[in-house]
């Protein structure tokens, strides 16, 4: 004999087409959701590494742990370029107090304020060759290129090339090293009042180029002023680039290079 109550049971509890259909799409909208959250996860931690800071400061003290070196700030200076993301740009910091020539007072945003930069990156060239590609630009490197776009001295569409003395040899945290004195000439156009006629003022930049040089990789550090605090920046200059400590050196790293091309003892 039929039993018609549990025949009314199955039918009740029988899934329908269309609670199938909806239970298939809930599992692929969990699917598709948890896919964009393991998405959002892997982009962030992408950016978190892409924005990993190459040095740190501390204390007056910039460390750079990929490099392995170390550089003071003094307290007359200011930290200005600490890179978030992995750069061949290492550090910049600037004079805190504004220094404006008297040439330039009608127009202070001209002015040069004093700056440190340090670059380091790897490279196949000697101190000497890199130093020459940076003025003659016979070579093509993006570590020279990264240079070029920021440099003082070796920036490219100005009408007067930088003026060299003759490299001299030094010592930097124990390591040989070369040192170039640079100036070049730049021209700008002030007006002192709407009555005046504007001028063409003409003046140098003026600092210092180090190149620490290694076996495959080198450290570039340019310091720069207005011609006018030359005098009164050098032992400041000076005072920066011998503060500099390294902690540790590559594997066969080859400190001489730096002296290569008849630097002057």
């Amino acid at each position: 004999m039929l039993d018609y109550d549990l025949v009314r049971r199955i039918i009740r509890n029988k899934p329908s087409r269309k609670r199938k259909v909806t239970n298939k799409l809930m599992k692929k909208t969990a699917k598709l959701t948890w896919l964009l959250i393991f998405s959002g996860l892997l982009v962030c931690a992408v950016a978190f590494a892409k924005k990993e800071k190459v040095g740190t400061i501390e204390n007056g003290w910039y460390s750079d742990g990929r490099f392995g070196f170390s550089i003071a700030i003094p307290a007359e200076w200011k930290d200005a370029g600490l890179k978030n993301e992995p750069t061949s740009e290492r550090v910049m910091f600037e004079w805190r107090k504004p220094r404006i020539p008297i040439k330039l007072k009608s127009n202070p945003g001209e002015a040069l304020r004093p700056f440190v930069r340090i670059f380091a990156d790897s490279t196949g060239l000697s101190a000497k060759e890199f130093f020459d590609s940076l003025n003659v630009g016979s070579t093509k490197d993006p570590f020279r290129d990264r240079i070029l776009s920021k440099s003082i001295f070796f920036q490219r569409g100005m009408s007067n090339p930088p003026e060299i003395e003759p490299a001299t040899a030094e010592k930097i945290g124990g390591i040989d090293a070369t040192r170039w004195h640079v100036r070049r000439e730049y021209s700008v156009q002030i007006q002192k009042d709407e009555i005046t006629p504007p001028e063409l003022i003409r003046d140098y930049r003026v600092g210092y180029v180090y190149i620490v040089g290694f076996d495959g990789w080198l450290l570039y550090m340019e310091m720069a002023c207005e011609n006018q605090f030359r005098d009164e920046l050098e032992d400041e200059f000076k005072k920066v680039a011998s503060s500099i400590t390294f902690h540790s050196l590559p594997a066969g790293a080859d400190s001489t290079k730096a002296a290569e091309g008849g630097a002057e003892k």
